[in-house]
């Protein structure tokens, strides 16, 4: 299986310079590997798989050092027929499906047993970046056995008969809808197969697919200084396929930079968004470009991260203004040479930046690194072809500020780190210094590095900290203990650093602190007992319940499930509020969804308090649509005496957020229960902007899906409330079962924190893993599919699946 036709290699360029970079790559139909060590010149980092059923082609595959499964990937297991030649025992037009040519003709055809296994289950639970399949009849087949593992891929490099060249092999089209129907488009036509005088014309096609909602990636390289020739052909390229292809240039660009590949600029005067990068004000007026134009297609960041103070503003945002981009700077090599003559690197420069293990790495870069020397110094000065590096990037940047933005570590803290980025070494240091590939952990948030430092703090009496300083260790150390999987010794750890700060004896030291105080309190409360490897409570009556459509029906429980399977729905938007908030926003919200969505649907309005006035409620929506569905409780804000707190400088909240925050956690179990549909659950201040269909197709192997900061250690913030999407399985009814008993417990005590529900939900997901380890939790892209940026106010265009309004949005520029 599998012609010996080359790589495209101008194809796999093209999507380096859009910053694409596989990890894996999966090779149905590998014959003696050709393929994959084509491949590898243009991505040398990618790990192969080999898939390969012929048994001639062992040997050849065997002398490779990659991995290699002699099978004939399939839609079922078992065993089957492959036709071989005995001319070319190794040929390319081997196949399960007989070449329908004189090459394969009845006497010198032999027929020969071969395995035959479905890619489900020979790779269950892997993934693939990059995927290529050639096996001469068969592509359908091998979509169909394999498309749990094959959804997960970016690209799908795929030959396709466009004539009847294989006996029995389904038509073209049928692999098309296929694909289709996996989430994936056709992207290029990356070559074309002609045999003389076989069918007379052309007979197949290497056709590349890319998944519809594209993953985040980056890559790096180190070349000489403004090598940007091939990224300058490559958006010419792109602009000649496509007029409207915009570039934003960052800062200014570097010199001779051509005028027609500059859309707009970013950063700087005289720039049609002018300003200071590292200004978080800056980048008003361009997000407001992006929220009515959508994103640029490029942003290009030539020799700008080095000089700002605080670089992670750019970062930060460079995904929120374009798709992809590329980024330039002095590598770590040459900023530490002498260029300029006396001092090392450019004086200047405030950062030194590398890439390790695929995150953008930066180091501050002081007049301290004068007393560093470098054992590699000579060897870097001959090698100009890393004095720049260069980061491509595409949906997303990963990054890290080691020791952050603000104030410097102390002399030899900030010696220890520079000479660890830079590969110096300090003087009286052993020469053996860690060299940057060692700082992949840190690149990261290095849990157990920051926890130890955090646990001695908190734990310190004679530190010199005031009792609140420590108290502010003790939340951050167990808040770091939920960023990761619990083992039995972090949650005994867990459960001992609360029990130390609910000891300590902790007073304002000046009045303007007492509110700060309240707040540690209430948060490390919301922590305390939490019983996370307890059993899971039983999910509570909450007795009959009554519906009413948009169009005036009333229905009970059973009446809703069967108006939602007359209606064929397969998602539920399901938010709740108070009557005034369903009446500022609940049509916002479900006109959006009526407009948006792809896949049949209901909203579902919880009105809180207004369980006796859904008529009310559903006349100020405004919506005669059966689709929309109002339901309520008989919740009474006037008899809570629970205190809700917010950090300062609000401090305590005179109406009972938390407890409307939480209501629509507390009821959806039971409404998940009654539908057995997948259930957007979100705050009602949001609205919908694209379809849905994709997003329940990414995950559909998922048991929830969460919007997580991965950056944020804080356990009330790590992951945000306004979105999740559940899906009926047996985990995740665990999770809301315990999820339902914490809050009706915690909103029911004197104190409770405003992000309660957010805190709910972290330690909700701890106590699911803990019983049930096999779950999986999805995290939804925070850079296309829910916004944690705030937006003033709404204009056609937002990059955002779920634009989340937030408060102060201004609801007189929404559109009907």
């Amino acid at each position: 299986m599998g012609r010996r036709s080359p790589v495209n290699r101008q194809q796999l360029e093209a999507l380096k310079l859009d910053g694409y970079a596989p990890r894996h790559v999966l090779d149905i139909g590998a014959n003696v590997g050709d393929f994959t060590r084509d491949f590898l010149q243009a991505f040398p980092d990618c790990v192969p798989t080999l898939v390969e059923p012929n048994p001639y082609c062992e040997e050849a595959l065997a002398r490779t050092p990659f991995e290699r499964h002699m099978v004939a990937a399939s839609d079922q297991n078992g065993e089957a027929e492959l036709f071989l030649s005995k001319d070319w025992l190794q040929s390319t037009g081997t196949s399960l499906y007989r070449e329908n040519t004189h090459y394969f003709r009845d006497e010198i055809m032999v027929r020969q047993t071969a395995p035959k296994v479905r890619l489900d289950d020979l790779f269950a639970g892997r993934r693939f970046d990059f995927v290529k399949i050639d096996t001469q009849g068969s592509e359908l087949d091998v979509l169909r056995g394999g498309q749990a593992v094959l959804r997960q891929a970016d690209y799908i490099l795929i030959e396709i008969s466009l004539v009847n060249f294989n006996e029995g092999a389904p038509p073209a089209e049928d692999v098309f809808a296929q694909l289709a129907a996996m989430g994936f488009v056709p992207a290029d036509v990356t070559e074309f197969h002609r045999l003389e005088e076989t069918h007379d014309g052309i007979l197949q096609m290497d056709f590349l697919f890319k998944r519809r909602v594209a993953r985040p990636s980056q890559f790096s390289r180190l070349t000489a200084l403004n090598d940007l020739g091939g990224l300058v052909a490559h958006l010419r390229a792109r602009k000649a396929q496509n007029a409207s292809f915009r570039v934003l240039l960052i800062g200014g660009g570097p010199p001779g930079w051509p005028e027609d590949l500059r859309d707009a600029t970013l950063g700087g005067t005289g720039a049609e968004f002018p300003g200071d990068l590292s200004d978080p004000d800056s980048y008003r007026a361009v997000l407001a470009h992006v929220a009515r134009e959508g994103r640029f297609d490029y942003a290009v960041t030539p020799h700008a991260l080095q000089v700002l103070a605080r670089p992670s503003v750019l970062l930060e945002r460079l995904p929120l203004v374009a798709e992809a981009g590329w980024i330039t700077t002095p590598s770590r090599y040459l900023e530490v040479l002498k260029p300029e003559g006396a001092h090392r690197g450019f004086a200047h420069h405030r950062w030194g930046v590398d890439s390790v293990d695929g995150v953008l790495v930066l180091a501050p870069k002081t007049p301290l690194i004068e007393h560093l020397t470098f054992p590699g110094e000579t060897v870097w000065e001959q090698a100009p072809r890393q004095f720049e590096l260069q980061v491509g990037w595409r949906g997303g940047l990963r990054f890290e500020v080691l020791g952050g933005e603000g104030a410097l570590p102390g002399r030899e803290q900030a010696l220890a780190l520079m000479g660890h980025f830079f590969e110096g070494v300090a003087p009286g240091a052993d020469l053996g210094s860690a060299t940057p590939e060692a700082l992949s952990e840190e690149a990261g948030i290095d849990v157990a590095a920051q926890l130890a430092q955090a646990v001695a703090t908190a734990r310190d009496p004679r530190s010199g900290l005031h009792p609140l300083g420590r108290m502010k260790f003790y939340h951050d150390a167990v808040s770091l203990i939920l960023c990761e999987p619990l083992t039995r010794e972090r949650l005994d750890l867990f459960e001992a650093l609360l029990a130390e700060a609910a000891a300590m004896d902790v007073q304002a030291p000046t009045p303007e602190w007492t509110d700060w105080v309240i707040h540690y309190r209430v948060v490390m409360d919301s922590l305390t007992g939490a019983n996370l490897d307890g059993p899971t409570p039983d999910a509570p009556d909450d007795g009959p319940q009554t519906f009413l459509t948009g169009d005036g029906q009333t229905l009970d429980g059973d009446g809703l499930k069967a108006h939602a399977d007359a209606l064929g729905v397969q998602a539920v938007f399901f938010a709740a509020a108070d009557e005034r908030y369903v009446e500022l926003y609940g049509r916002w919200l479900a006109l959006s969804v009526l407009k948006h969505s792809d896949v049949p649907f209901l909203v579902v309005l919880h009105v809180i308090g207004g369980g006796e006035r859904l008529a009310e409620a559903a006349a100020t929506v405004g919506i005669d649509d059966p689709r929309v569905i109002f339901t309520g409780d008989g919740f009474d804000a006037s008899t809570v005496k629970t205190l809700c707190y917010e950090a300062p400088p609000k401090g305590l909240i005179e109406i009972p957020v938390a407890h409307y925050q939480s209501v629509r956690f507390q009821r959806l179990g039971g409404l998940l229960e009654l539908l057995q549909r997948p259930v957007f659950v979100s705050d009602i201040d949001l609205l919908l902007q694209r379809g849905v269909s994709d997003l329940l197709e990414q995950w559909s192997h998922a048991d929830l899906v969460i919007n997580e900061n991965d950056r944020n250690i804080q356990a009330g913030s790590r992951i945000t409330a306004n979105l999740l999407l559940a899906r009926p399985t047996p985990a995740t009814a665990v999770l809301l079962r315990w999820l339902r008993a914490y809050l009706d417990e915690r909103l029911s005590r004197e104190t409770v924190t405003r992000w309660i529900d957010q805190v709910a939900l972290n330690l909700a997901r701890h106590h699911l893993a803990l019983h049930v380890p096999d779950v999986t939790i999805g995290a939804f892209d925070t850079f296309s599919d829910i916004n944690n940026v705030m937006f003033s106010e709404y204009v056609p265009g937002h990059p955002f699946r779920f634009l989340s309004l937030y408060h102060g949005f201004d609801t007189s520029t929404l559109e009907e």
